[in-house]
Order: structure tokens, then C-alpha cells, then sequence
């Protein structure tokens, strides 16, 4: 899987020193059958303050997962689905400043395929407001458009690149 970034900085929160940890993590680009992208609209407050923005599903890899069994649980965990044979689209790393960490994010490409229902954790509860799903066509331009504070700035442009990059892989397919 190829780099599609340096690592993200964390800009936002004090660096108390060099990460000490790091973390593989997966996130799905994940497609409904009118070509809509999974969202997951984060609002509340926790350890980064007060949040209000979109982020892709998907979460860390536990031991002993491969990268698609961690993509298939945390799917099921954040939105409900089930997916096709998920595609690589790349690799972006970003600092964490309050953990100390850096999460090295797997980004894939996929498709919905079936609805089970979703198995939140408690914290996935009190903090994703919602799923939501936004025209393919539509979601570069409403991580530009939409005004976000603190770690949500990190994650939207994170998220960004990702989603231009698998955006500009189906073009070619087509």
C-alpha cells in the first residue's frame, strides 16, 4: 500500500515530547449502492475537547487481525455493514499530541453490501451523533466548506486525502 502523506502534525495540542507509541489503525472509504460515502458525524466532548465533525469508520487493529478482519469489525461496529472485497487505497499517518501516538491509518475502498446492525463500544455511543452518507461528488467539497475546530481539523484532512485519492482511483476504473 502506497504513502499518500507525511505524517499529519498535530497542531493543536501541546507536544509533551516524541510519540512513544504507535498505532496500525484501518479506515473504510466505504460506498452505498447510489455511490455515497459512509460518514460518521462525531459531536460531544471528551479528551480533545469539544468536537464537532465527520470521520471515516474504522478504528485500531487488535492483535492477532489482519488488516481486513479489523476493517470488517470495525465496519460492523460503526455503521452496521457488511462490505465487498475491501481495495487498498493507502497509507497516512497523524500525531496525536494528547496520547503521545501516532496512528498509522490503512485506508480501503469498498462497497455495502448487507445491513446487520451496528455493535457500537459505549464511548462509539456517546460520540457519533450519526451516520451519514454524502454524495461521492459532494464530499470533497464539504471537507473545504465545513469549518471544524481542534482534532476535527487533523481528521478532516486526513480523511480529505484519503478520499480524493480512492475518488481518483474509480475514475480511472471507469
Amino acid at each position: 500500500m502506497r504513502i499518500l502523506c507525511e505524517t499529519i502534525r498535530d497542531n493543536f495540542y501541546p507536544k509533551r515530547s516524541d510519540p512513544t507509541r504507535r498505532r496500525n489503525a484501518v479506515r473504510g472509504i466505504v460506498l452505498d449502492d447510489c455511490g455515497r460515502v459512509f460518514l460518521m458525524h462525531i459531536q460531544g466532548r471528551d479528551m480533545f475537547g469539544e468536537r464537532d465533525h465527520f470521520e471515516l469508520p474504522g478504528g485500531g487493529i487488535e492483535t492477532g487481525e489482519s488488516m481486513e478482519q479489523a476493517l470488517r469489525r470495525e465496519l460492523l461496529e460503526e455503521i452496521g455493514w457488511e462490505i465487498d472485497a475491501p481495495q487498498p487505497v493507502g497509507i497516512i499517518a497523524n500525531e496525536y499530541n494528547l496520547l503521545q501516538r501516532v496512528d498509522v491509518q490503512h485506508f480501503f475502498l469498498a462497497r455495502a453490501t448487507r445491513f446487520v446492525g451496528q455493535r457500537m463500544t459505549e464511548y462509539e455511543r456517546g460520540i457519533v451523533r450519526e451516520v451519514v452518507r454524502v454524495p461521492s461528488r459532494e464530499i470533497l467539497s464539504m471537507y473545504d466548506s465545513r469549518a471544524v475546530e481542534n482534532v476535527g481539523v487533523e481528521i478532516h484532512a486526513r480523511d480529505r486525502i484519503a478520499v480524493a485519492e480512492a475518488l481518483r482511483c474509480m475514475e480511472q476504473k471507469s
